[in-house]
Formats: structure tokens, C-alpha cells, sequence
């Protein structure tokens, strides 16, 4: 049961984020595609209503 306490306090040690040592939290590139994505599909969603609203103010369908 000694070698297991250390162990125990090495997981937790590595385990622990590297804010909580000091340091600057850093955004997972996961979470960045993300608001990519979305952002993209904002900006594409506002072109084709634009679009469409254009389309039908010149009385095309």
C-alpha cells in the first residue's frame, strides 16, 4: 500500500489543468472548428437571404 499513495498523488498532480499551475487556459482546436463553423454558417445563411430577398424585390422566383 506505500507505492500506491504516490501514484495516486502523480495522477491527480498530471491530471490537474494547466491553469490551476499558473498558466493560461488554452482553447481545444475542437472547440475553435466549432465557432468556425458556425460563424461560416451565419455569414453564408445571411448571403442566400440576401439573395432570395433581392430575387423576389425584382420579381423573379
Amino acid at each position: 500500500m506505500k507505492l500506491a499513495l504516490p501514484l495516486l498523488t502523480t495522477a491527480i498532480a498530471w491530471s490537474a489543468p494547466a491553469y490551476a499551475n499558473g498558466g493560461t487556459a488554452v482553447p481545444e482546436p475542437s472547440n475553435l472548428a466549432l465557432f468556425g463553423i458556425g460563424l461560416a454558417g451565419l455569414i453564408i445563411g445571411r448571403q442566400v437571404a440576401r439573395r432570395r430577398a433581392d430575387s423576389e424585390a425584382d420579381g423573379e422566383e
